[in-house]
């Protein structure tokens, strides 16, 4: 009998050992445990790379801007000034290559007669670092606070813009921070979901084993916010249109959505000349 006790508390404490072992290989290979993993999945950055030699946009000429990020690193970015404008755009851009590949969003926003600030994270462009995802955030509040601080731009007069997966960066930030209104081009629902939606053993971790439990905007914008303007292309193979349907659903007012019929992710020259973009860019800031 006593043998018979002894082999089934040998066989519960391997069984226990087992469940543990695979209980701590589960954690550590999460999203919010294992982010370089991620990082390198996710991210892809490219230095000082592609149309460097621009030095204006749309007549407009910019300054190199430099900052620090909360842990130190140097931090660049453009900065176009316009005399007399009322709102400055913070530009948040998405994962891959750097700033200066987002020359026709600028020049969208600077036809609104806005100020523009458009900075690389961590390990992009001219960007001190390696980009993580841990960091993203604190380096838009950094660039917020370069604007506020060094810049005296008025909160008030401020806009957020994002784009692509910096939209998911747009929505964190704005969640601690004051500004006039929001505006998302190509908007992620929640980059856990669309994680899952390209390699779909992301799916057994839950929001809470990814950094900011998952960037999830609709969780974000189910609560009260600034102005929100979302723009998505009908043919969006990087980030699908039902991204945008789901998070403007469940978004609270004050919000508008604007479809850009045939047009496809950031970078397609579609979706930055739809006349209804620029019409809504006006419009959004005029009700401001």
């Amino acid at each position: 009998m006593k043998k018979t006790l002894s082999w089934r508390c040998f066989l519960k404490a391997i069984l226990l050992c087992i469940l543990l072992f695979a209980a701590c290989v589960y954690v550590c290979f999460s999203p919010l445990i294992a982010q370089d993993i991620c990082n390198k999945i996710l991210f892809h950055p490219e230095k000082k790379d592609g149309p460097w030699t621009i030095r204006s946009i749309g007549g407009h000429e910019y300054q190199d801007v430099y900052f620090k990020a909360k842990n130190g690193r140097k931090l660049h970015g453009w900065y176009f000034p316009i005399k007399n404008a009322k709102y400055t755009f913070l530009c948040l851009h998405g994962s891959g290559q750097n700033l200066a590949y987002r020359t026709a969003e600028m020049e969208l926003l600077l036809k609104t007669g806005s100020s523009i600030l458009i900075f690389d994270y961590e390990g992009f462009g001219m960007s001190e670092g390696t980009p993580r995802l841990a960091d993203v955030v604190d380096d838009a509040q950094a660039a917020y606070n370069f604007l506020v601080k060094d810049k005296n731009v008025d909160p008030k007069h401020l806009v957020i813009f994002g784009e692509s997966f910096g939209t998911s960066v747009a929505g964190q930030l704005s969640r601690r921070v004051k500004c006039a209104g929001i505006v998302l081009q190509c908007p992620i629902a929640s980059l856990r979901r669309r994680a899952c939606e390209l390699f779909r053993p992301f799916c057994i971790y839950p929001d809470f084993l990814w950094p900011y439990s998952g960037f999830d905007n609709v969780g974000i914008f189910k609560e009260e916010h600034s102005p929100l303007l979302m723009i998505h292309g009908t043919l969006d193979a990087g980030i699908p249109i039902a991204h945008g349907d789901d998070l403007f659903r469940e978004a609270s007012e004050p919000k508008t959505f604007v479809r850009i019929q045939g047009a496809g992710h950031t970078g397609d020259p579609k979706l930055t000349a739809a006349p209804q973009y620029s019409q809504a860019l006006t419009t959004f800031l005029k009700q401001l």
